[in-house]
C-alpha cells in the first residue's frame, strides 16, 4: 500500500497526482482488505496498515496545496497554476475517498480503524474547501 502511494506522488509538485493515481490508491487498498478478509484478526492488522498509509497519503497531499493568494483568487477567465494545483490535489483525494464504500463491506470494528483518515481525505475534497487547506489532522471527530 505503501508503494501505491509513493507512485501516486512520484512526480512531486510539479506533477501533482491525478485521479486515476487516487483511483489506484483506493482500489489497492480495498485489494488488500479483500485479500485478509477470510481472517478477522488480520483484516484489523490490514487496516490499521492501511491507516497508516492513508495518513501518509494526507500528509504528502498536504505538502502539494498551495496556501498563497494566488491558490484562492480568481481574476479573470484563467486559472492560476497554483490553483489548478489545489484542484488537481482534492480530485485525487475525493477518488481516495472512494473508500467509504468500506463501511457496508467490512465489520464495524474494521472501518473504526479506517474511518478517519477515509473522512479526512473525503472532508478535503468537499466542494466546502475553504480554501483547500486541510492538513491530516483537521477535523478527525467527525
Amino acid at each position: 500500500m505503501n508503494e501505491a502511494v509513493g507512485q501516486a506522488f512520484q512526480g512531486g509538485a510539479r506533477a501533482p497526482p491525478s485521479s486515476a493515481e487516487g483511483t489506484n490508491v483506493a482500489r489497492t487498498i480495498a485489494n488488500e482488505l479483500d485479500t485478509a478478509k477470510f481472517d478477522p484478526l488480520l483484516v484489523q492488522s490490514v487496516a490499521r496498515s492501511a491507516k497508516s498509509s492513508l495518513d501518509m497519503l494526507l500528509a504528502r497531499a498536504d505538502g502539494l496545496v498551495v496556501r498563497d493568494r494566488a491558490a484562492t483568487l480568481l481574476t479573470g477567465s484563467a486559472a492560476t497554476p497554483q490553483l489548478v494545483q489545489n484542484l488537481s490535489v482534492a480530485v485525487f483525494l475525493y477518488h481516495c475517498g472512494r473508500l467509504r464504500a468500506l463501511e457496508e463491506e467490512y465489520s464495524s470494528d474494521v472501518y473504526a480503524i479506517l474511518r478517519s483518515s477515509v473522512v479526512v481525505s473525503v472532508r478535503c475534497s468537499s466542494p466546502q474547501i475553504r480554501h483547500i487547506t486541510c492538513s491530516p489532522g483537521c477535523n478527525r471527530d467527525l
